[in-house]
């Protein structure tokens, strides 16, 4: 479904975007030093980031300390002072992006000094390539600005499904989500795999809607971003399957109600499309991860069997105490209603999210019986394939 006649003008869209991508901007870089130095760092994934893990990470001098995992300084996977293994689970590419964050924060100090920033400012500048607390704060920005992205993001995704109305209430949910906001807060991963989680499902319904590689461009990008930032992101490689899916069973459907032969665009889209977008996504994470290819053996270690046995309960440790003899799934939902959301906003996205189901099932009980599919429920499709996959793994730790 597109904008209709009764949609939000678009000089209005673009005035309300503004003003909830400046507040949501705003509330995530409010207080981004709110230890002021003091090394408090409550989260744990950014205290291990940045003090352990990011002061170690530079660029090779030479191509073949490059690809030497066990002497790059760009392998977070392996201490090459030590010549041993860290069990790094965190995603890669944010932790590339918050070092360079804070190396470009830092050169830009004496120039921010010169034009009379303020001194707490230059301060923060010039201590931002620093262990803990300088490069915690480059990190933090650096997240804060992916996560005023995903508001963007999304604002595209609900446009594209149901017009600029709904792209506007959309955007202004999340901007104004307390778990958002918080997250954003850290030098942590999450928040990052979502901007670009978001980015891949929106590139699959660019490729259902309009048939075009650009799509399959920006899904590709989108899935290798994703699970470069957490590689729990894995599912979002349902995207671009499902989106061929739908292209198939629109174009089959309006070409046997025209007694015509499907569209060789379209077929070409749709498994060419997914194919490369697929390929893409890899040749992406390995750029994003490249260690997780050149030290593949320390990357599997890390990411699923030692983190593996965490979220399983196997391995004890003193984090994740609290989530033993809790209901899987029930226990997350919970949390998102209490705290994640808060009650106003949760109540509202369960029930939004019982309706969806609801919706989906009706959906894919039409697809079965070879009935017309309104175009808004194929684009749920791709939010669906992603979402269920997801949950149904994680809800389950």
């Amino acid at each position: 479904m597109t904008s209709t006649q009764a949609d939000i003008r678009p000089r209005t869209a673009a005035f309300l975007m503004l003003l909830i991508v400046a507040i949501g901007l705003t509330l995530r870089l409010w207080g981004v030093n709110f230890d002021e130095g003091l090394g408090m760092q409550p989260h744990p994934d950014e205290r291990s980031t940045a003090c352990n893990y990011a002061p170690s990470i530079a660029l090779p001098a030479t191509w073949e300390e490059f690809v030497d995992p066990h002497q790059s300084p760009l392998n977070p996977l392996w201490d090459r002072f030590r010549q041993e293994r860290r069990s790094f689970t965190y995603g890669h590419f944010p932790l590339y992006l918050g070092v360079a964050m804070g190396e470009g924060l830092h050169r830009l100090a004496s120039t921010a000094e010169a034009i009379g920033a303020p001194e707490v400012v230059v301060k923060l500048m010039t201590n931002a390539n620093q262990p803990c607390m300088g490069v915690a704060v480059a990190g933090r920005l650096t997240i804060a600005l992916l996560d005023t992205l995903t508001i963007v993001l999304l604002y595209y995704l609900g446009k594209r499904l149901y017009g600029r109305g709904a792209g506007i209430l959309t955007a202004a949910l999340y901007a104004f989500t307390a778990q958002a906001v918080q997250l954003s807060h850290f030098f942590s991963m999450d928040p990052a795999s979502t901007t670009f989680t978001v980015m891949a499902v929106l590139g699959a319904l660019i490729m259902v809607q309009d048939r075009s590689w650009k799509g399959v461009l920006v899904t590709g990008i989108g899935m290798g971003l994703a699970v470069a930032s957490k590689f729990s992101a894995i599912p979002i490689l349902a995207a671009p399957i499902v989106a061929a899916f739908c292209i198939l069973y629109d174009e089959n459907r309006k070409a046997h109600a025209a007694q015509r032969a499907p569209d060789g665009h379209a077929q070409m889209i749709a498994l060419g499309g997914a194919a490369i977008a697929i390929l893409i996504g890899i040749l992406t994470f390995f750029v994003a991860s490249p260690y997780a290819v050149l030290d593949w053996e320390n990357f599997l270690q890390a990411t699923l069997i030692d983190q593996g046995q965490m979220v399983r309960g196997i391995a004890d440790m003193p984090f994740t105490r609290q989530y033993r003899n809790t209901m899987p799934y029930l226990y997350f939902i919970e949390q998102q209603v209490r705290w994640g959301m808060g009650p106003a906003l949760g109540v509202v996205a369960l029930l939004g999210a019982t309706w969806g189901l609801a919706r989906l099932v009706l959906t894919l009980a039409q697809l079965v019986r070879g009935h017309v599919v309104a175009g808004d429920r194929m684009g749920e499709l791709l939010v669906w394939a992603w979402l269920i996959p997801y949950f149904g793994l994680t809800g389950a730790f």
